[in-house]
């Protein structure tokens, strides 16, 4: 079988969603980057050995309490020489990347104390999951941080909100979030987390926060991007004795029972009487931030990539693959040829072609279509609103609507797939028929001439429980909600 796929080198869009988080941070003049990872340290490594992004031989922490399910991004401003190999050694890419891999961490607290213990990192550091689709400049976020802290001595964090509505598609179904913020300075008085089940018909908040603060919001508007700008611990000289202020990653040490940033984190700061410690917020409206944090999103963010010049408003259209097709991530669109190999041009109507590609003259493509090199279309084929990848064959009389098919796959005559993904090495014989939610794993072959029910989930591989795009967040609710999970949830081989 296929090696197992870490989530970071999913492709969104014919592109590892890891190379959309280093362009973030490179646009936004970040120098420095630790990535936290899992066993599949050795795939993320060979992958950026292979773009050519390590400029020398890479920096790799060891340690035998820190491991991180999904891939955690450290960033930090300060400043480091690139080898004379490295495609960041250019103006536009400026960051040397090390890899920090652990065995046995199962959060970002964990993460966090390792870093702490290990004091690698002495300034303000951003601190970004590995699924991260932004467009945002980062370094202006980071100034107002600094800027706050010099006003507010207990400021210890920022975190990135985006604005959007309630049934926005870049917001996950069945889960949200109430940001209780000062009207004046944005300072986040109140977090709270809602899930679908249990339900919660109310929030409870502190009357101290009404006293201290004479005007709030409470906002339900807002998308956490997961993106955070975090405060180390500062070395303060007072008369007549030196203190320390204690910050992010020393708060996350002296309380092990905070795992996950929000929920432990966030929530417990701000409803300690003793900390003292404040987090604010910077929401954006014109730039884009999405998180590729289950299925529902890796579709959505699709389309804002593809569809820009057809969308009549960002908000209309703001949603992850579909919103890189959009163009809503710009500059992180097909057409920008992020890998060194792309070569893709933007056609007419949100088409994305590359070179060698084959089309039949009858086949018909409609909005929103992204076709990767070496790909052969039949006669009579209609596509529309897809991601097909590389070498992909794709029979006559084939109809292919809102999918996804990776690099590889062979679509026999008179198939259809509907909303669905194909990974790499799918074989559909004649007449094949994929309905919506469907999810085809690695190298599978079916048919001739057989329906798929909807939501089906098909493997070479036994399924373990966890999902691909799972977060350690979500865990404690995953039981509860296994019956409403989304259609599109990949599972790990």
């Amino acid at each position: 079988p296929p090696p197992r796929y870490t989530q970071c080198l999913l492709p969104l869009c014919n592109a590892p969603l890891l190379n959309y988080t280093l362009e973030f941070l490179a646009v936004s003049g970040i120098q420095e980057v630790f990535i936290f990872c899992t066993a599949h340290a050795d795939q993320i490594r060979q992958y950026l050995e292979y773009v050519s992004l390590l400029a020398a031989p890479i920096k790799t922490y060891n340690s035998s309490n820190c491991s991180i399910i999904n891939s955690i991004f450290i960033a930090s401003p300060h400043s480091l020489s690139l080898g004379s190999d490295s495609k960041w050694r250019k103006p536009h890419s400026p960051f040397t990347i090390h890899i920090v891999t652990a065995s046995e961490c199962n959060s970002v607290g964990d993460a966090l104390r390792e870093l702490d213990a290990h004091q690698l990192i002495t300034t303000d550091f951003i601190l970004v999951n590995g699924d991260v689709v932004s467009n945002m400049r980062i370094d202006k976020v980071l100034e107002a941080h600094r800027a706050r802290k010099k006003a507010d001595k207990n400021s210890i964090m920022t975190m990135v909100l985006k604005e959007a509505s309630a049934f926005h598609p870049s917001r996950a179904k069945g889960e949200s979030s109430i940001f209780v913020l000062d009207a004046s300075t944005n300072e986040c008085v109140h977090y709270e987390a809602l899930y679908a089940y249990p339900r919660k018909r109310r929030v409870t908040v502190n009357q101290e926060v009404f006293e201290k603060h004479p005007e709030v919001e409470f906002r339900n508007d807002l998308i956490d991007t997961f993106i955070d700008i975090c405060s180390v611990e500062t070395f303060v000289l007072t008369t007549p004795i030196a203190s320390f202020r204690e910050q992010v990653p020393a708060l996350f040490t002296e309380n092990f029972d905070y795992q996950s940033m929000r929920r432990d984190f966030v929530h417990g700061i701000l409803t300690s009487d003793l900390l003292g410690k404040t987090i604010y917020t910077h929401i954006i409206s014109d730039e884009y931030a999405g998180r590729v944090k289950n299925g529902q999103i890796y579709d959505s963010i699709s389309v804002a990539v593809l569809s820009y010049a057809l969308s009549p408003s960002p908000l209309a259209s703001c949603c992850d693959s579909k919103d890189v097709l959009s163009r809503w991530t710009f500059p992180m669109v097909p057409d920008s040829n992020l890998q060194e190999d792309d070569a893709y041009e933007h056609l007419h109507g949100g088409i994305y072609k590359e070179q060698n590609v084959v089309l039949s003259r009858s086949c018909v493509l409609g909005d929103h279509v992204q076709i990767g090199t070496g790909t052969r279309v039949g006669e009579n084929v209609r596509i529309s609103n897809s991601v097909i990848g590389r070498r992909c064959v794709i029979g006559a009389g084939a109809v292919i609507e809102g999918a996804y098919l990776w690099n590889d796959v062979v679509v026999g005559e008179e198939c259809s797939v509907i909303g669905s993904i194909l990974a790499d090495g799918v074989k559909l014989e004649k007449r094949v028929h994929v309905p919506r939610g469907c999810l085809i794993s690695f190298n599978v072959v079916l048919g001739p001439q057989i329906t798929l029910p909807r939501y089906s989930k098909i493997s070479l591989r036994r399924q373990p429980k966890e999902d691909i795009f799972g977060d350690e967040e979500e865990e404690e609710e995953e039981d509860e909600e296994e019956e409403g999970v989304c259609i599109y949830i990949l599972r790990v081989f």
